[in-house]
């Protein structure tokens, strides 16, 4: 069992450098297509990565063929309907919000998202955090909030930013219950694929019914982003699905934020923008939460099962 700290916490770490080279992908995009354009014809190549995965004969494949599986138990289909539908309206409230919002604001809903899976994992899942787990909560906010660009509260234009705000918190919210039904999924039966499938499927249908109003002709090159890009998200979302097998959502969700360390990171080595001070002090407390939040997990759990062997006098 002590390797299941490990493993959840090394997915996470890749799961996070993944994602954050899927948003460099995106910056690419931002200034030439629309979000739907960019989010259903991703989602339709993941649908049909998802698809042929499990044509392909391998070893492993055989050895873990649930890991391959599309279909869902009967005891879990509502739930993963609900999660893929979530994930349809997260994605709709961050794309309204961005366009309404500056990033320094749309992070500040981002650093929301661990505190909502540590208070909703006791009525959801019944995995309360402890007190050690709040206190790496808030250090890890703190630690984004530093990285983040200043927030200088409402400016002029208040009703377009309430607004903004109602779709990051709309956002924010579904995506949060999400990862925590997707945990919920995962701790029952081990299927990531099908975790990483139907999501995409009904991303694909809906936002692809908005494709004919913001479709704007692509490039072979762009193709071969999106290709990459799609690519790269499949992979972060597979292994995401199997980091919540080993780590609870609220743990999971909070080593995320290591996202926006490697993003530092990209930013220096591919575009020449040079962390200041406060973004390497948010990174550096953003690392050392997930460590602290790992370790107070692992000796909490370890705590319970040497109660649990004690034999009683």
């Amino acid at each position: 069992m002590k390797s299941r700290f490990a493993i959840g916490s090394t997915l996470v770490v890749i799961c996070a450098a993944l994602n954050a080279g899927a948003d460099a992908i995106t910056k690419y995009f931002a200034s030439g297509f629309e979000a739907p354009q960019l989010l259903a014809l991703s989602s339709a190549i993941i649908v049909m990565l998802s698809l042929a995965l499990p044509k392909i004969k391998s070893d492993w494949s055989s050895s873990n063929p649930d890991m391959m599986r599309l279909s869902v138990s009967k005891g879990n289909r509502w739930t993963m309907a609900l999660r893929s539908a979530l994930t349809v309206v997260a994605a709709i409230g961050f794309f309204n919000a961005l366009s309404l919002l500056t990033l320094a604001e749309l992070f500040l809903f981002v650093a929301l998202m661990p505190i909502l899976a540590a208070a909703l994992s006791g009525p959801i899942l019944d995995e309360r955090p402890g007190p050690q787990i709040w206190v790496a909560v808030v250090m890890g906010c703190a630690g984004l909030y530093l990285i983040s660009p200043n927030y200088n509260g409402l400016q002029e234009n208040a009703l377009a930013q309430i607004s903004g705000f109602a779709w990051a918190g709309l956002g924010a919210g579904a995506g949060t219950i999400s990862i925590l039904l997707a945990r919920k999924i995962a701790i029952t039966e081990r299927i990531p694929l099908a975790q990483v499938f139907w999501p995409n499927l009904a991303m694909m249908v809906s936002l692809g019914c908005m494709l004919p109003f913001v479709w704007a002709p692509m490039s072979l090159m762009d193709v071969a982003y999106l290709l990459g890009y799609a690519s790269v998200l499949f992979g972060a979302r597979f292994i995401l699905i199997e980091a919540m097998r080993h780590l609870q959502a609220y743990v999971v969700t909070l080593m995320m934020n290591v996202q926006f360390v490697w993003m530092i990171g990209l930013g220096y080595l591919a575009f020449g923008n040079i962390p200041t001070l406060e973004m390497l002090g948010g990174a550096a407390l953003i690392i050392f939460s997930g460590f602290w939040m790992v370790y107070s997990e692992k000796a909490d759990f370890f705590q319970k099962v040497k109660m649990r062997v004690i034999p009683a006098e």
